[in-house]
């Protein structure tokens, strides 16, 4: 009996361990199989992961080049429009590129003979100015190339001459129907490849440009086992005339695969464990498994999201560009025409015998409708205002007495509020400058604007001091307020675009927010600088200098200069508008030059007078009853007559300008036009 137990024993212990193999063995293989399943989920997560976010980067990446290479584009059509008259602005658009945009190293003309005949920034790129490309085997035979079809040319990961490394981005100009040369920029994109990388560290990057070089990288690209089977590679197409293909290698870091990195290395020891707590861990798993599949579908479920709404949004922005424009065009015409005849009336007073005080009465509506026209200029003029172009007249003005006239324009508002508005100075005469006077009045406008908005007790004292120094006239300028002053923290922020003060006072003193940051934007234009400091409810001081070259030292001094007197007795001249006070406006100002004018309140009226009398001249104004000047200039020459039209129109567009050109008009002169503007029209044509 006891052999019998003990066999017994044995054989159930055999059984024992036979059925705890076989489980183990059953579970292990269970284990296996759903560890593979699990495996090969992981895998193609990941997989889709590496692809959807390669694909992005790679996506972000081409919009950040064709972006930037859409600027230099944009010069290159600002010069051609113009017929090359944009080209002697072309540094400052580089400028403000290069201040604004950190791809954009340097932007350089090379002409038509492949000479590099000026660079901005100068400072640094001075080697190669007259710099001939055309002893470099790389750049002679594409940049050639890109002239020949007007394609835009991009270098390979090009040595400089001057040093470092770049992109050279060529873009052939044309006008007067010949090749001109390129506008060319050296490009280094990294500062916003690293932007689209930010946040990324669970990859690594490398970037090759078409030749091979490597030229961009970010995080630690050295690759372990793990990692080789979840390589995105991806070529990034630069469609700019002949595409090139960058090649792009996203690979994952050690963070990218997180705890599993231990996991799958101790796969043994991992086994055991899920042998052990077999439910849990497969839970885990499959929720692991979920979790990555459902983060992968919502990643792709925001990006349609995101497609759509981006659609939308375009489609929107080009609504409200057609209703700008169309907006801008109305407006230059009702704005126009009645300050056409409120300037109009001016100068023919200007040249009236006045009593001084009426005198003095009549130069302050001059300066404020000149301020005004300006003004309206900078506002129906938007586009240029967009593009950083402002144009500056050089003409000669006192500084100083532009200064008091501003100021006792503004006395009687100040005086009402119960302010001081005084003017401390030493100068007696001002010096004559050579410069743009409405730009500067602009910015004495805004800033004193800007301090009588926020004063309520006290008043604003201003600070002018100028120096005579070699030519120029150095010329400072003070603002001092006892309002309410900016806190430090948002001292930094003022000249934003529609940056605001939050304090208590903001719901009271509302405003665009646009004001300071035009007045620095024509300060920087004329080459002046604006510093601000404040102490909160104390007050705030401006200062503000500027150096002009020193004008004719006549000016304003005696009798009023005035052109040699012209005359045009005998001549004979049309003009077709249908606006009474214009047309009266204009009459006087031929008065003064000896013409008597016919008028004729529409194209209609003005056919049926060139029946029965023939003109030298016809002013022709574009929007009339009846028939407007275009239709009307085009049945003119279609009887084969060749009598100068000039255009008389409150539109500032491009699109009016080419209209009145192809319907047959010599000329266009915008309102308001100025006795300047009439006089040079009766000399061109009459003379």
């Amino acid at each position: 009996m006891i052999k019998k137990k003990k066999g017994n024993h044995r054989f159930y212990r055999s059984v024992d361990i036979a059925v705890s193999i076989a489980v183990g063995l059953v579970l292990s293989i269970l284990v296996a199989y759903i560890w593979q399943l699990y495996s090969k989920d992981i895998r193609e997560a990941r997989s889709n992961k590496m692809e959807v976010t390669g694909q992005f980067i790679s996506d972000q990446f081409q919009h950040v080049i064709e972006d930037n290479t859409q600027l230099l584009n944009n010069l290159k059509q600002r010069i051609e429009v113009t017929d090359g008259d944009y080209l002697k602005y072309w540094k400052f658009d580089a400028q403000l590129m290069i201040s604004q945009n950190p791809s954009f190293q340097l932007v350089e003309w090379i002409d038509s003979n492949m000479v590099i005949r000026d660079v901005e920034p100068v400072e640094g790129n001075e080697a190669v100015i007259d710099l001939d490309i055309s002893n470099i085997p790389y750049r002679r035979d594409a940049w050639i190339k890109s002239s020949l079809d007007s394609s835009i040319n991009v270098t390979k990961w090009a040595n400089l001459t001057q040093g470092g490394n770049s992109f050279l981005v060529d873009a052939p100009v044309y006008y007067d129907g010949t090749f001109q040369g390129t506008i060319t920029a050296g490009m280094v994109f990294n500062n916003h490849f690293d932007a689209v990388m930010a946040g990324r560290e669970e990859y690594s990057l490398v970037l090759y440009d078409d030749k091979g070089t490597l030229f961009y990288s970010v995080g630690d690209t050295n690759l372990f086992p793990q990692a080789e089977n979840f390589i995105f590679e991806s070529k990034v197409p630069v469609k700019l005339g002949a595409d090139q293909l960058w090649t792009l290698k996203l690979k994952p870091t050690k963070s990218f695969f997180g705890f599993n990195t231990w996991f799958e290395s101790n796969l043994g020891f991992i086994l055991g464990l899920i042998i052990a707590l077999m439910m849990g861990i497969t839970l885990f798993l499959l929720l692991q498994s979920s979790r990555e599949k459902r983060r992968v579908s919502h990643i792709n479920r925001e990006l349609k999201k995101l497609n759509s709404a981006l659609s939308k949004e375009k489609h929107r922005a080009e609504e409200a560009s057609v209703a700008k424009s169309e907006f801008l065009s109305n407006m230059s015409h009702e704005i126009r025409t009645p300050l056409n005849a409120i300037l109009g009336f001016i100068d023919i007073l200007n040249r009236k015998k006045l009593e001084d005080e009426s005198m003095k009465y009549l130069r302050m509506m001059t300066f404020s409708s000149k301020n005004l026209l300006a003004l309206v200029n900078d506002v129906l003029e938007i586009d240029r205002i967009e593009s950083g172009k402002v144009e500056l007249l050089a003409r000669d003005f006192n500084p100083l007495e532009e200064v008091r006239l501003l100021l006792d324009l503004y006395e009687q508002s100040f005086e009402e509020k119960g302010l001081n508005l005084t003017l401390e100075t030493k100068v007696e005469q001002g010096k004559v400058a050579l410069g743009d006077s409405l730009k500067f009045n602009q910015v004495l406008t805004n800033l004193l604007r800007n301090s009588f908005k926020f004063t309520q007790i006290g008043g604003v004292k201003l600070k002018y001091t100028e120096e005579v120094v070699g030519g120029n006239l150095n010329i400072k300028i003070v603002l001092e307020d006892t309002g309410i002053g900016i806190p430090a923290a948002n001292l930094d922020k003022i000249f934003d675009r529609f940056s605001q003060v939050e304090t208590g006072y903001t719901r009271k003193y509302e405003g665009t927010g646009l004001g300071l940051a035009i007045t620095k934007k024509l300060i920087d234009a004329m080459g002046g600088s604006i510093s601000v400091s404040s102490i909160e409810n104390q007050g705030t001081e401006f200062s503000v200098t500027f150096v002009f070259p020193l004008g004719d030292s006549d000016f304003g001094q005696g009798a009023e200069k005035e052109e040699e007197a012209a005359s045009y007795l005998g001549k004979e001249i049309l003009i077709a508008e249908d606006n009474p006070m214009n047309v009266l406006v204009l009459s006087k100002l031929l008065e003064q030059f000896g013409v008597m004018a016919d008028v004729a309140s529409d194209g209609l009226e003005a056919l049926q007078k060139l029946e029965t009398k023939s003109y030298d001249l016809i002013f022709m104004d574009l929007h009339m009853p009846e028939m407007d000047g275009l239709e009307a200039t085009r049945k003119i020459r279609d009887k084969g007559l060749n009598l100068p039209i000039v255009a008389l129109s409150a539109n500032i567009t491009k699109k009016s300008r080419e209209e009145s050109k192809s319907s047959g008009m010599q000329d266009y002169i915008t309102k308001p036009f100025t006795r300047e503007v009439i006089l040079r029209i009766l000399s061109k044509y009459l003379s």
